[in-house]
């Protein structure tokens, strides 16, 4: 949708819009949470937090099963920051994007990005 106004857009806080970033620009090829430990020959999956504090996650044999860890990890950040929200339409489309990593997770397939909708999602 873009229709700009006061029925389809909102202001959120600094945390609510870096819980929704993906890093694109920083991890490369890799998927969302996932980067290379060239000297671990592992692939590492990390999550922020909200608050910019990174959390490491582990290492893992394969890009995919770091993300999964990444998958599961976030959803949990993004639904718990999503009860302290005073506004019900940031608090829905929050615990949407946490079920839709959450659906990922468990069809085992890689969620591609976070602002966009998926098949789960209709």
């Amino acid at each position: 949708n873009m229709e700009y106004g006061p029925t389809t857009c909102c202001f959120v806080s600094g945390r609510v819009n870096s819980l929704l970033n993906d890093s694109g620009s920083k991890r490369g090829c890799h998927p969302i949470g996932v980067h290379w430990n060239k000297s671990a020959k592992r692939f590492v999956a990390q999550v922020r937090d909200g608050y910019g504090e990174q959390i490491y996650l582990g290492c893992y044999p394969t890009a995919l099963a770091a993300h999964h860890e990444w998958q599961h990890m976030k959803a949990s950040i993004i639904a718990e920051a999503a009860k302290d929200l005073a506004d019900d339409r940031i608090r829905r489309a929050l615990c949407l994007r946490a079920s839709r990593l959450l659906a990922d997770f468990a069809a085992g397939i890689e969620t591609f990005d976070l602002n966009q909708s998926n098949e789960h999602d209709q």
